[in-house]
């Protein structure tokens, strides 16, 4: 019989979603508000239910609204498998019989209004809405194929369920035609 972790589960990589940036220093915080956390580097948003990916008691979940930890802190929390919540941050016990803390920043990144960000985009594609999946390494094979180093450039036709991705350099004419997988 396996019990869950009391902590993030440590697929859930939150703190790559954020980003150092001396005149941003928000964006290097993973947030909690409304039962969700949030991390971003301005580029890309996630917004995760804390209940799907921890094994923290309803308790210790109600603490985190508000509050935000940095992305060095998110990483290293994860490196534990019983961790405690209380008003001040996360508390860990090493292997070693250490007592770890991870304190709580002031500043919270879900003040940009990502909340809103979310909900305005699904309100105004609900209609238009078609959901397929690519494999992860699919789009790392696509980038090395098409020699990209830093961003694809996905062209999405509303009528197929297909995506064309294609170098950022408009002096290159190489595509890669990637067959989505309908999920719904």
């Amino acid at each position: 019989m396996t019990t869950k972790r009391k902590n993030f589960e440590k697929r859930y990589k939150l703190h790559l979603a954020t980003g150092k940036d001396e005149l941003r220093p928000a964006f290097d915080l993973v947030s909690f508000r409304g039962g969700y956390a949030y991390a971003t580097d301005a580029h890309l948003i996630v917004k995760a239910k804390i209940k799907d990916i921890s094994g923290f008691p309803d308790n210790e979940l109600q603490l985190l609204e508000g509050k935000s930890i940095s992305s060095s802190s998110f990483r290293k929390l994860l490196e534990f498998d019983d961790v405690t919540i209380n008003e001040s941050g996360f508390f860990a016990t090493g292997v070693n019989g250490n007592k770890v803390s991870f304190l709580f920043n002031d500043q919270l990144i879900v003040d940009l209004k990502f909340d809103d960000v979310f909900v305005g985009i699904l309100d105004n594609y609900r209609e238009e809405k078609s959901v397929f999946g690519f494999n992860a390494s699919l789009l790392n094979k696509a980038s090395k194929v098409l020699g990209v180093r830093g961003t694809l450039k996905f062209e999405a036709y509303k009528n197929n369920k297909f995506v064309i991705t294609a170098p950022n350099n408009p002096d290159v004419d190489i595509r890669c035609l990637l067959m989505g997988v309908q999920v719904e």
